[in-house]
This record gives C-alpha cells, sequence and structure tokens, in this order.
C-alpha cells in the first residue's frame, strides 16, 4: 500500500475463492501492528472525461469503508437483513434486539452471504476499484469491490467499525494434490467475532465445494477500516510455516468439513446456519483444520486411546448445550460443531465400523444412550487383527504372558496417541500435539491397557486415498471401502443428532 506497493497490488487478481473461512488460525495481529501515515495509495479509478480506462489516482484508502456508511448501503443491507428475517422466522427473534444473544456473530454471517448471493463475483484484471455505491449498482465487482461493500455493510448493519478490516495481501492457493500453488494478491475482509477470534468473511456461500481440494493460505500486508490503515506483522517464523506446508491433516480438515456438511444439509439445518458452521474450520499454514484440533490436545475429544465413555460424555455434554440455545446461538453452534468432529472421529479412529461391518453387515450408528448395537469385538478370531503386526508402548505394556487381542473382547478400541516418545508417532504427533494429560490414564491398570493399543494411525481410516501406515486394511479396495462405510456412518449420526435441536 503506500508508497511502497508493488505493481498490480492496487488491482488484486483472485478467482472467486474460497469456501468460508473460521477464526483465524494463522498467528497474524488483524488489529494491525503500525499505523501507516498517510493512509493514501495508488488505485485504478474511472474519471470523467479520460475515456473508459481506468487511471492510477492516489486516494486516502479509508474512503473505500467509511466510518459512517451512505444511506445507500445502509437501506440496502437493512432491507435484505428484514427479508431474511422474514423468510426465516428462527432469525428473527434474534435479529429484533442487540441485547439478543449472538446479534453480532448472526448479523456478520448473514451480510457475508447477502454479499454472495446479490454481488456476482467478476475478476476484472487492472480494473478500476469501485466504491461500496457503485458495486451496489452493479451488482458485480472484483475481489475489493466485494470486500469493501461488504465491510461498509457490516458497519451499516451496525457491527462496530473497530471489529471490522479489510485486509490487501496475498492468497496462496495449493492443490492437495499434484499441481504447483499458486499466489494472487487478494482483498478480503476480516472481522473480530464475540469470542475475541479474527474471522475470515469471504463471500461466499456454504454449500460451495468448487475448492474441496484446495488448501488456502492468507497473507496480510495491510488492513484498513474507515478510520486507519494499519500494516501487518506475520508473526510465525516463515520456517515453521514451511514445515506446516509438508504436512496432510486432510482428515482433520476436508472430510471433517464434507462429513458436517452433507449432515447438516440432510438435517435441513437452514443455509444460514450451515454457513456459519462450515466457518469453524480455518485454514492454518496453508491446511484446513477444524477448530477442537486447534486446541489443547486431550484424547477425551477425540475418541483416542479408546477413552471411548469419557468422549461420549463431553458429546453429549456438548449436545445438551447446543439443544438447550437457539440455532444461531455461537457457543451453542461450537458445542454442536466440537460434537459433530468427535463423532466422526469415533468412526474414523476406533473399530466399530470394522466389526458392524463383520457382525451385521449393515450401516448402523452407535447409540450412546442404549450401547446399542452390542457387538463382540473379538480380536483374536478376526483374521485381519492376527495377521496385522501391530506395535505396542513399552513404556507402559510389557507383553510377556498377555493375551493382547483376548484383552480388548467386547469393547472397541481406538489407537494410542499423543504418548511422550512414542516410536510410532507420525510427524504432526511428534512435533505438535502435546502430550495427553496425565489425568486421562490416572492409574497403573488404564495406563497397561492404553500401552496395549496399537498406534493410531495402525488401524485409523482417516482420509479417503489410502494410508499406507495402516496396518488392517493392507489394501486400497479394502481401505476404500471403510473409508465409505465410516463416512456414511458419521453423515448419519450427525444428521441426526442435528435433528434431536427444537427448532429443527
Amino acid at each position: 500500500m503506500a508508497a511502497k506497493r508493488k505493481k498490480g497490488v492496487g488491482a488484486p487478481r483472485s478467482s472467486s475463492i474460497t469456501a468460508p473461512r473460521a477464526e483465524i488460525g494463522q498467528r497474524v495481529d488483524y488489529g494491525g501492528v503500525a499505523i501507516v501515515n498517510p493512509p493514501s495509495t495508488v488505485v485504478q479509478r474511472l474519471l470523467p472525461g479520460r475515456g473508459t480506462r481506468a487511471q492510477p489516482v492516489t486516494m486516502d484508502i479509508r474512503g473505500f469503508v467509511p466510518t459512517r456508511p451512505s444511506s445507500v448501503v445502509t437501506a440496502w443491507i437493512n432491507g435484505e437483513l428484514a427479508k431474511m428475517a422474514r423468510r426465516d422466522p428462527f432469525l428473527a427473534e434474534t435479529l429484533k434486539s442487540r441485547r439478543q444473544p449472538c446479534w453480532f456473530d448472526t448479523v456478520a454471517h448473514l451480510v457475508a452471504d447477502i454479499v454472495f448471493d446479490e454481488i456476482q463475483y467478476e475478476r476484472r484484471d487492472g480494473a478500476a476499484w469501485q466504491l461500496p455505491e457503485e458495486t451496489l449498482a452493479l451488482r458485480r465487482g472484483d475481489c475489493e469491490d466485494r470486500a469493501t461493500l461488504l465491510a461498509s455493510a457490516l458497519i451499516a448493519a451496525g457491527v462496530s467499525p473497530y471489529n471490522v478490516r479489510v485486509a490487501l495481501g496475498s492468497l496462496v492457493v495449493s492443490p492437495q494434490g499434484k499441481g504447483r500453488s499458486k499466489r494472487l494478491t487478494h482483498a478480503w475482509v476480516v472481522y473480530r467475532a464475540e469470542r475475541g477470534g479474527w474471522a475470515a468473511l469471504e463471500p461466499v456461500a456454504a454449500g460451495s465445494s468448487k475448492h474441496a481440494r484446495v488448501s488456502f493460505l492468507y497473507e496480510p500486508d495491510y488492513v484498513f477500516n474507515g478510520d486507519h490503515q494499519w500494516a501487518v506483522s506475520a508473526l510465525a517464523n516463515p520456517r515453521m510455516r514451511r514445515r506446516w506446508n509438508e504436512l496432510d491433516p486432510t482428515f482433520h480438515g476436508e472430510v471433517h468439513r464434507s462429513i458436517v456438511s452433507d449432515a447438516a444439509t440432510r438435517a435441513g439445518v437452514p443455509e444460514a446456519i450451515r454457513t456459519r458452521i462450515s466457518r469453524t474450520f480455518t485454514t492454518l499454514f496453508g491446511n484446513v483444520i477444524d477448530e477442537p484440533d486447534l486446541a489443547r490436545y486431550d484424547p477425551r475429544h477425540h475418541f483416542d486411546s479408546s477413552l471411548m465413555a469419557p468422549t461420549w460424555a463431553h458429546v453429549l455434554g456438548w449436545l445438551r448445550a447446543f439443544y438447550q440455545k437457539p440455532l444461531t446461538d455461537t457457543e451453542g453452534l461450537r458445542g454442536a460443531c466440537w460434537a459433530a468432529h468427535a463423532i466422526a472421529d469415533f468412526y474414523a479412529h476406533s473399530t466399530y465400523a470394522h466389526f458392524v461391518e463383520k457382525e451385521l453387515a449393515a450401516t448402523i450408528p452407535y447409540n450412546p444412550q442404549s450401547g446399542k448395537p452390542a457387538l463382540k469385538y473379538d480380536y483374536a478370531n478376526d483374521q485381519e487383527f492376527k495377521d496385522a503386526a501391530l506395535s505396542y508402548y513399552p513404556r507402559w505394556f510389557d507383553p510377556t504372558g498377555v493375551d493382547r487381542l483376548g484383552s480388548w473382547k467386547g469393547r472397541p478400541i481406538s489407537g494410542r496417541y499423543g504418548l511422550p516418545g512414542d516410536k510410532q508417532q507420525g510427524l504432526i504427533e511428534r512435533h505438535f500435539v502435546n502430550d495427553a494429560p496425565a489425568d486421562a490414564f490416572p492409574t497403573p491398570k488404564a495406563r497397561f491397557f492404553v500401552g496395549s493399543l496399537p498406534h493410531h494411525d495402525e488401524i485409523a481410516v482417516d482420509e479417503g486415498g489410502g494410508d499406507h501406515k495402516n496396518k488392517i486394511y493392507k489394501t486400497g479396495a479394502r481401505y476404500a471401502a471403510q473409508y465409505r462405510l465410516r463416512y456414511a456412518l458419521a453423515v448419519l449420526h450427525i444428521e441426526r443428532a442435528l435433528k434431536e435441536h427444537p427448532a429443527l
């Protein structure tokens, strides 16, 4: 921005962009590190009498997001919100007063959806920046046009200007398979949510799947609103960022998001709420990650290390909090998302799907209240488990004289994870996962049992493309069949759980 801004940044280049982002996981201070003074930059504008080609003009960038939005933008966005309240009665209660719980969060996400629905994305290399009223009149615009309109509309709808920024910088787009990454100049909006974290609000609908196999990394240079322009300094070590880009926590991100999206759609969750659910996922150093994977690690949140009963207790508690609150409540939705993440982990990490397929040949989700269906879990007579060379954790387990497979009989197990010094640890676990809390395994007997378990990577089915570390499903076809079964079970279970909300 200012005088040193590189050529082309004044007219960002971008595709129609990403699925909605969640609270920013990247360690960037979106509040701004240093005020840029004067807050002026060269932008492309159409000038009267200068033909139809955009001309470079030095402008105060704050004018694109005025602290007091125009009456045109204000009338438009308030009218659109009123339409949504009439169309979706569940929104009316939340929108009627700022004193309602989660009013600000609900409005912020609805405004982003309205901009997507009403303003067509149009890539215009080197084209003129548009003022919010011009974008509204044209009903189309480039990324910076839609960003400045979105920011203005947020403020016009009642969100404090203090909580709104337009970010200018780069977007690194990386395929999750083969292909080269691309760096695109881009503009987007960040909003300080009620929980305190900055959330990226891209004007894209909840059901967008165009970029399902692409990851995104935001790299802001500047942020601005109607009061200031700030320089932004990334606090993350660049070397650490490269290390993260070498990782592939696929199930932690895109598969989880796909499961939750499918379940929410099938449960009849209104689109406005599906959009907010999709924004509980974030992009961290180029990888899509769900919020529970950003929190301090606890195996009782992920059905790891065979902690089935404690994890189901957490799941049912999160769901009760969801059911007791309005559908628009931020904490209620957060509880639903944590529950959905854990439910997906139950089917991905545990042996439930393996045995329900073999014993019942059916897609029947587990009922944690009734404990049904009751399965035999006879590992000693299961050929795939007998043939697998499964590891154990020697610090806690001595295999001498122990019928290891027999000791697991009658219960679903999941792999050990987050144990200090485990030789089977993967790269993510070794470098980025904190050790499991000591109170998760409070007695020598509990530690002995957990030490006997195979490692998570040896039995879990976390992603669709196969996993060479898995020792149970040794062929691609067998692994793929398990993946499909576990995905279907997770979607069906989460769908049923969401439908229990009184508003659905």
